[in-house]
């Protein structure tokens, strides 16, 4: 075996790819539970939303804190205390007696995520020399992707035949081995003597939540409200401020200086771009169960097709980059994205499963052609002294596209299907005088819609669930297609903007 790969380095490498592994699973284990637990906790589709976002937008504020705080105080100490508030967190989602409970645990365990992941990659550089780093982080990727594929089947399984409480437990046994692991294997690193940018913190953060609140909540609290106009008023000023107040700071928390650089730009935009459409995932379990019927296990299997090419496709991205420029393999890869929406638009009220797999391969294969050249010509555009702040930006604005993405698409699918099964109801002469709020939860199983739904004769009750089919199919539909003009947005950025790259 060659010298560099000494069984403590193996040890700290298996430690910090528990960690990761466990991050990635989480990523796509839960979205199979939802309609399961939407009907156990009787909770709102906008508390479904929250409890996916908050773990995203806890992870997008956090991530940079996360990277700058193990500088300061140790990457070691700062990886175990951010497993430990990971398993913390797991322990109280899989308690969970409310939505407002579960949405707090999942907010948590994003803060705890946003703390191991930059830790693990900046123990894993200490650790391994210059010539075996990138194999090192590669295995950590590789096996991490992985799990990140079968996540879905995994909480199909969960869902079905134990409970969504073990997509939390799981992840007990895992964090145990992570610390234990790393506390006999990664050595401790040095602190620096450097300052924490809190007040970028502060304004960053709280401008990202107020604007993030005022998305999801814009509906039932009324756009025009004054408490919607108060918090998208608030998320302006506060991120100007933070904008005003970064020249001050020695080292800024977010670096608004970067975005003089064109090819930095338009590489965070194809990123934040590609996470957006990869929010539609959160919505195709849900889909496949309560519309097409399928059960958790195989919604989660068939949700996991989409994840399957993203192993086999990222190398040949890479290869493709190299040789030709970042611009083919993003220009094809959302020209994949986009055929997947479209294909889902005429064929996904056809509820036939098995016609939608190629547009679920395409997505997959699609995201995993972007992914790659978009990182690397973006972080490989900043000078090396901006790495670091440049890399903290880069993975803020992933998962705020994320966030925003599982925002807008969930706002217009709900919307949608509220209007839709409302002008359904209201065209017809034997259910016009029905009030549609009274069945909205119909599919979902909850109790109140279920027995009013009971209270219909056979043939109202059999027009009512048809015209909830049909809206929630339609508005499936015109979700997955907005998703498709996001796409072709990021597509003309990326054919235009990274041309000069290509040249190159």
């Amino acid at each position: 075996m060659d010298v560099a790969w000494t069984k403590e380095r193996l040890f700290v490498l298996f430690s910090m790819t528990c960690a990761i592994s466990m991050v990635f699973l989480n990523t796509t284990l839960l979205p199979i539970a939802l309609p399961t637990i939407e009907r156990e906790l009787v909770v709102s589709p906008i508390t479904l939303q929250w409890i996916i976002n908050s773990y995203l937008l806890s992870t997008a504020v956090f991530v940079i804190a996360g990277g700058r705080l193990g500088d300061l105080f140790g990457h070691r100490r700062f990886f175990c205390i951010g497993m430990i508030v990971y398993a913390c967190a797991s322990i109280g989602g899989g308690l969970a007696q409310s939505g407002l409970w579960l949405i707090m645990s999942r907010g948590i365990q994003g803060m705890g995520g946003a703390m191991m992941s930059p830790a693990a990659m900046s123990i894993l550089i200490h650790v391994f020399p210059l010539k075996q780093r990138g194999k090192a982080i590669g295995i950590m990727v590789a096996i991490a992707s992985l799990f990140l594929s079968i996540g879905p089947f995994i909480g199909g399984l969960f869902t079905e035949l134990l409970s969504w409480r073990w997509s939390f437990w799981c992840n007990l046994p895992i964090a145990t081995l992570g610390i234990t692991m790393t506390m006999k294997s990664v050595p401790k690193s040095e602190k620096l003597d450097e300052k924490f940018d809190f007040i970028g913190f502060i304004t960053t953060s709280i401008g990202l939540f107020c604007f993030t609140l005022a998305l999801m909540q814009g509906k039932s609290w009324g756009w025009g409200s004054p408490i919607i106009l108060t918090l998208f008023f608030f998320a302006v000023a506060f991120i100007i401020a933070a904008r005003f107040l970064d020249r001050f700071a020695k080292e800024p928390f977010f670096d608004f200086n970067l975005f003089k650089n064109p090819i930095f730009i338009s590489g965070t935009t194809l990123i934040f771009c590609s996470q957006f459409i990869l929010m539609i995932t959160v919505f195709w379990p849900i889909f496949f169960q309560k519309v097409l019927g399928y059960s958790p296990i195989d919604a989660g299997l068939y949700t996991a097709i989409a994840t399957i090419p993203l192993m086999i496709v990222a190398p040949i991205s890479g290869t493709i980059n190299d040789h030709f420029g970042p611009r083919l393999p993003i220009v094809i890869g959302f020209s994949l994205a986009i055929f997947c929406f479209v294909w889902f638009f005429f064929f996904s009220q056809s509820h036939d499963i098995h016609l939608l797999t190629p547009a679920l391969l395409a997505f997959g294969s699609g995201i995993a052609f972007v992914m790659t050249p978009a990182s690397t010509t973006t972080l490989g555009s900043v000078p090396k002294s901006k790495t670091g702040v440049a890399t903290g930006m880069y993975n803020m604005i992933r998962f705020t596209g994320a966030t925003i993405g599982v925002a807008i698409l969930g706002a217009l699918q709900y919307n949608l299907q509220e209007d839709a099964f409302f002008k359904f109801l209201k065209t017809n002469r034997l259910t016009c005088k029905l009030d549609p709020s009274l069945y909205d939860g119909y599919l979902a199983d909850l109790p109140a819609a279920v027995e009013a739904m009971d209270q219909l004769s056979p043939p109202i009750a059999s027009l009512v669930k048809s015209s909830l089919y049909k809206a929630t199919a339609l508005a499936f539909s015109w979700t997955n297609l907005f998703a498709g003009v996001v796409a072709l947005v990021a597509l003309l950025v990326g054919a235009f903007f990274f041309k000069s790259v290509a040249r190159k």
